[in-house]
């Protein structure tokens, strides 16, 4: 097994890229939650692995969305980042959640873990880019000492070097596109994606290294490029690894041969930013797939043994209660394994903040507060969703239980579930005139 080494590893070169984040920290935490929908699936895994009263460390902790995640749940964070800036806006966010007696977050770089001789943890995770200029021996050795016996370890991987229309962070401030006075960020149109054989490297590194259950690739949109995916898979196939895993995209990326490469090297669930059920709102949008599209995507994967997961976001400007009522019918269509749901927030530089701009207000200390937090003023009630979160969970549970056997047991959670719907059809009407703010 050759030794895979990503990155710049000199300790100089790891200072620069805190610097470059020192200087964009502020912009970045804002921008950052555009991928809070994604980040939500790590957190159903790290609620699964981190219970509460257990020791963890965060490798590249940011400005902490995973942070507070995993501390509000009770258990002891042990955060680093080699950005003093990030570290700070972290400390902020602890003082104003009141979780400051679960996090240790320090300004530390992945190298230095090496010279840690006391700390032992339950668990250890890094998410997104953060490992992306770490010497990876050193860092596993050094992970391996700090677990305790039978302590779990959370990584990432990406394909990408680039993501389409995506913000890039330019880590070399002598580099093209730094300026003086100018936050090191750009907006980027191309895709750059790494080398098939590249990533199999890494694959085969991780496997050896750690012998993980499973692989999450976290790139937005995993199968972007056709040739690229039966260019991995049949990479994967020549050296015999298969692990489970699973990965985001859209439903315009996926076609018969794309999914039977997926299923051939493993991957066992697909998630899918379906967003809505109504074409309408989808077109306002500007997604580019229709619904036709996701309720084929869903059905070819289940034709292959993958399971689906789904992305819905209630309160798009202009959704009405039709555009509800198509939502739940189009998942009800899809019946996809596991579906999440958000409200629309606001992010600077989309266009649905261009639509709502005049209307947003910001709650909270504008320090602490974060684009979630705002509000729209005429928007429904965050009530008004919960009944719609209602409604669509009572609806696709009813259509579940409508295939089992029609035992008793059954038959009175069959009377519960319409009952739920009707609570939620009445709770919508009531709470249509309200107003988050």
């Amino acid at each position: 097994m050759p030794r895979i080494t990503y990155g710049p590893q000199r300790r100089d070169d790891t200072s620069s890229l805190g610097q470059a984040y020192d200087q964009v920290a502020v912009e970045y935490d804002r921008l950052v939650e555009e991928d809070l929908w994604m980040r939500r699936v790590l957190w159903d895994r790290y609620a699964d692995l981190f219970k509460r009263g257990c020791r963890v460390l965060e490798v590249g902790c940011g400005t902490g969305f995973d942070t507070l995640f995993v501390a509000g749940r009770g258990v002891h964070v042990t955060g680093i980042d080699a950005s003093p800036n990030m570290i700070r806006l972290l400390r902020r966010k602890l003082t104003g959640r009141g979780l400051g007696q679960f996090v240790d977050a320090r300004m530390e770089e992945a190298d230095a873990l090496s010279t840690w001789d006391t700390a032992r943890f339950d668990g250890v995770f890094s998410a997104f880019s953060s490992l992306n200029s770490v010497d990876l021996g050193p860092f596993a050795a050094a992970t391996a000492r700090l677990l305790q016996p039978q302590g779990q370890v959370v990584l990432h991987m990406l394909a990408t070097s680039g993501i389409p229309k995506r913000l890039q962070l330019l880590s070399d401030p002598s580099g093209p596109g730094w300026k003086a006075g100018q936050a090191p960020f750009q907006f980027d149109k191309t895709h750059r994606r790494r080398s098939a054989s590249h990533v199999a490297d890494e694959v085969e590194w991780i496997l050896d290294r750690y012998s993980p259950e499973m692989l999450w690739m976290a790139d937005d949109v995993f199968t972007i490029h056709r040739g690229w995916i039966f260019e991995y898979a049949a990479e994967l196939k020549r050296r015999g690894l298969r692990v489970p895993f699973e990965c985001i995209t859209r439903a315009d990326r996926l076609d018969a041969g794309i999914v039977d490469a997926l299923a051939e090297m493993g991957c066992f669930r697909v998630w899918i930013g379906s967003k809505s059920g109504s074409q309408r709102i989808l077109d306002a949008m500007e997604r580019g797939v229709r619904v036709e599209q996701v309720q084929d995507a869903v059905s070819l994967c289940r034709k292959h043994n993958i399971e689906t997961g789904m992305f819905l976001i209630w309160g798009y400007e202009g959704e009405q209660l039709e555009d509800i009522k198509a939502t739940v019918t189009h998942v009800k269509s899809c019946d996809p394994d596991v579906f999440l749901t958000t409200v629309a927030y606001p992010i600077k530089g989309t266009s649905y903040h261009d639509e709502v701009a005049e209307r947003v207000v910001q709650t909270g200390d504008w320090e602490h507060a974060s684009d979630r937090e705002s509000k729209i003023a005429g928007r429904h009630s965050r009530r008004y969703y919960d009944f719609a979160d209602q409604l669509l969970k009572s609806e696709v549970d009813l259509q579940r239980l409508s295939r089992s056997n029609g035992t008793p047991a059954d038959q009175a959670e069959h009377s519960k579930q319409r009952i739920q719907i009707a609570e939620a059809k009445q709770g919508l009407s009531d709470a249509a005139h309200e107003v988050e703010a």
